[in-house]
């Protein structure tokens, strides 16, 4: 091969990789932020689901109830009896197969909590609790899905 095709095939080769982009360590921090952002998005919309799913379960039912909460579990020879509270003060008790007010089916009963099957269905887990459950807030006018109130802590 003559000097002259030699040189231009060195001039080629080279002029190629100098187009030929090589990752920096700024490309490297790129991708780090951008995995950083990516992974808050997903936990943001991990926790967003799971406030959804918490919600759904203490929305008012067609009678205009929350579903009930959990006070205490008893009862004896194998059968346990739970004393739910409703946002209004109310009580009822039940174990499984009764009908607690609002058409809540109580699924079970035990001290993990009670499983409540709901007139459309939805199966509602509620936990052993002391406080009883928020009252709905009526919504605003600004079409917003409607709050609800925390409990107030009882005088000590």
């Amino acid at each position: 091969m003559s000097f002259c095709r030699m040189l231009c095939v060195t001039l080629l080769l080279a002029s190629a990789a100098l187009n030929a982009r090589t990752p920096t360590v700024s490309d490297l921090a790129d991708i780090q932020a951008d995995r950083m952002l990516l992974s808050a998005e997903l936990e943001r919309a991990k926790l967003r689901e799971a406030l959804a799913m918490q919600a759904s379960s203490a929305q008012t039912n067609a009678a205009g109830m929350t579903s009930p909460s959990l006070r205490m579990v008893y009862g004896s020879q194998g059968v346990n009896i739970g004393l739910f509270v409703y946002s209004d003060g109310g009580t009822a008790t039940a174990k499984a197969g009764d009908t607690l007010p609002g058409r809540y089916i109580v699924r079970s009963v035990g001290l993990q909590g009670a499983e409540l099957v709901a007139h459309d269905a939805r199966v509602i887990r509620v936990p052993l609790s002391r406080n009883a459950p928020a009252e709905p807030v009526p919504a605003s006018d600004s079409g917003r899905s409607p709050s609800y109130r925390m409990p107030r802590e009882p005088a000590r």
